[in-house]
């Protein structure tokens, strides 16, 4: 018996969509923000983005950087870091045009 034919595996499903490197976009809003938060509270911070052409956009690029004032006890526990964006993608459709 033989194997499979590579031709047949290798286009079994030609409809299998790859994502292409995104399109260029800008940070349009601002470039640092500094907030200070209670215990145990949230705040949104808004983003902004200027695209210049439909496709699909990763937005996790941006990073978060945290610090406690005011902790006591600081040289036994961390007081400060840096996360990395939460991985976000933002697809942008072409718009359709209409004539009358």
């Amino acid at each position: 018996m033989e194997g499979p034919n590579p031709a047949i595996i290798h286009n079994r499903n030609p409809w299998k969509v790859q994502i292409q490197p995104s399109p260029p976009f800008i940070w349009s809003g601002l470039s640092s923000t500094k907030v200070q938060i209670q215990p145990l509270s949230t705040t949104e911070i808004p983003l902004q983005i200027s695209v210049f052409s439909p496709g699909i956009y990763d937005l996790s690029s941006y990073k978060l950087n945290w610090e406690l004032s005011g902790h006591e006890n600081a040289s036994s526990s961390t007081s400060s870091g840096t996360c990395q964006g939460y991985p976000y993608y933002l697809t942008v459709l072409q718009s359709e045009s209409r004539t009358c």
